[in-house]
């Protein structure tokens, strides 16, 4: 048998009885274990369990040929005698176990709490998707009813009665029977009877100023035979029929001027106003135009007033 040939298993297991006999290997290993013991003790069981199967897969002898270690090949080759290699391999293989026992467990440990961490991190958000996506179920429903619900309660909303109303009469051309409702209506409107009463008042005030530019036309015309008489008288002879005849078309002349002139463009604009005015005031028949069709007005014997029923009464002269 070769001690110093590392990869012959029964050499090595010889090796290590021989180590596990040695009182320095019992004084190490007791110096060594307790700090080990209660270091794997302070962590947890499944650590404490982890340290002792890795310490036992170094103790076995088919685990040491497989991982050639670069520190235990000068413990084989430095063996003179048995007290002589004692102590540099125990301290090799004290510093593999020390740095195994630590290492493992903290990388056990750091991946069953990452794995826990993992898993509580999957569980966590899992557990929370559940209730919302049951409460998102929950609240997708209700709307139906209350679209169903708001359904009954829109369609009375939509305004009917203006679709089912007949549009507004036209009261522009109406007959004289259905003109009346509306005229006594709009006879029991105060309103309605001042705007009337300023009309007609205005009426009279241009009655009345054309009245006196005529009057005043006339009188400028008798002045004019006044003076032709005084001359006639003053020679002793009489007015003769060319003179008169000349006085009389000099008169008819400015009156005829006067009434194309004047009085028939006062006129006119003032029918203009009173048909705006109670077109407005909604009086039936009555409307702005200038139409000679429209202003006719028919006239009738047995009536005091004109006839309507043709729906012509826009001339409102008042």
């Amino acid at each position: 048998m070769s001690f110093t040939n590392i990869n012959d298993p029964d050499g090595i297991k010889a090796l290590l009885e021989q180590l596990g006999a040695s009182q320095v290997w019992q004084t190490t290993v007791n110096a060594a274990v307790p700090p080990a013991s209660s270091s794997i003790g302070a962590l947890t069981p499944e650590v404490a369990a982890s340290v002792e199967s890795t310490r036992v897969e170094l103790s076995s002898p088919q685990s040491q040929p497989t991982p050639p270690q670069p520190g235990s090949r000068p413990a084989a080759t430095g063996l003179g005698t048995k007290t002589s290699s004692t102590a540099p391999s125990v301290a090799s293989l004290l510093s593999q176990l020390n740095a195994s026992g630590w290492t493992r467990p903290t990388s056990t440990a750091t991946s069953e709490d990452v794995l826990s961490l993992s898993s509580a991190g999957n569980a966590g958000p899992s557990r929370l998707s559940h209730p919302r996506s049951s409460s998102l179920d929950h609240q997708s429903f209700p709307p139906e009813p209350k679209q169903q619900q708001s359904q009954p309660l829109r369609s009375p909303n939509p305004p009917q009665p203006p679709i089912t109303t007949t549009p507004e009469e036209d009261v522009r051309f109406i007959s004289f029977q259905q003109a009346l409702p509306h005229l006594s209506q709009l006879a029991s409107n105060s309103k309605f009877i001042a705007a009337v009463g300023r009309l007609r008042g205005e009426q009279k005030e241009l009655e009345q100023k054309l009245s006196e530019e005529r009057c005043a036309i006339r009188r400028k015309h008798e002045e004019k035979v006044k003076v032709a008489r005084t001359k006639a008288n003053m020679t002793g002879a009489e007015l003769s029929k060319h003179e008169v005849d000349m006085l009389n078309d000099a008169f008819r002349r400015d009156v005829q001027k006067f009434d194309a002139e004047r009085v028939l463009i006062a006129w006119d604009a003032l029918i203009e106003k009173q048909q705006i005015a109670l077109e407005t005031l909604g009086v039936p028949t009555i409307f702005r135009t200038g139409s000679t069709e429209t202003l006719e007005v028919s006239g009738d014997s047995s009536s005091s007033g004109p006839d309507l029923r043709h729906g012509h009464n826009c001339r409102c002269l008042l």
